[in-house]
C-alpha cells in the first residue's frame, strides 16, 4: 500500500508537513496539532489562490500572458478584501504603491489648496522682510529659503505628506 501524505488527504497542493515544521520551529506555539497544520496550509493555499487570481485578471485585462509584479499590485488594489488584508504591504518591483488615498481632491479643491499655500508663502516672505535686521544675525541657511515646498518632509506648510 503506497504512503498517503497529509497534503493528498486534505486535497492540498502545498506540503502540510513542511509548513508544520516551519510553525514548530518558529516558536509560535509549544505544541501543534496535526489538524492545525492542515488548516493553516489550507488558509495559506487559499490566500495564494486569491492573490494569483487577482493578478491574472489584471494580466488578461492588458491582453498579456505573463504576469508581472505590477499586475499583482493592481490586482490587490482592485480587490477590496485583499486591499484590507495587505494595506501595509509593499510589493517589490511593482512600481506601484497600494496606499493610494481613497478620497481624491477635485480640481477646484486643488486650486484652492494651491492658492492657500501661495498666500501662506507670501505672508511668510512679508514677515521675513519686516524682520530684516534680526535676519542679519541669523544663520545664513535661514535666509536662503526660496519658498519652495521641496524640502525633506514634502512641504513646509506643516501639511501631512501623502
Amino acid at each position: 500500500m503506497p504512503a498517503v501524505t497529509d497534503s493528498s488527504r486534505a486535497a492540498l497542493s502545498l506540503p502540510v508537513k513542511r509548513l508544520a515544521t516551519f510553525l514548530r520551529k518558529s516558536g509560535y506555539a509549544k505544541r501543534l496539532k496535526a489538524k492545525g497544520a492542515v488548516y493553516f496550509t489550507g488558509v495559506l493555499e487559499r490566500f495564494a489562490y486569491e492573490l494569483l487570481r487577482a493578478a491574472r485578471r489584471e494580466t488578461t485585462r492588458d491582453n498579456r500572458h505573463r504576469t508581472k509584479p505590477v499586475d499583482l499590485a493592481r490586482g490587490v488594489y482592485a480587490d477590496s478584501d485583499l486591499r484590507a488584508v495587505m494595506r501595509d504591504v509593499r510589493i517589490c518591483n511593482s512600481g506601484a504603491r497600494l496606499s493610494v488615498p481613497e478620497v481624491r481632491l477635485t480640481r477646484k479643491a486643488e486650486k484652492a489648496d494651491k492658492a492657500a499655500r501661495k498666500a501662506a508663502r507670501k505672508a511668510k516672505a512679508g514677515g521675513a522682510a519686516a524682520a530684516a535686521p534680526k535676519a542679519a544675525a541669523a544663520p545664513k541657511a535661514a535666509a536662503e529659503d526660496d519658498g519652495d515646498d521641496d524640502d525633506a518632509t514634502g512641504s513646509s506648510d506643516g501639511e501631512e505628506a501623502v
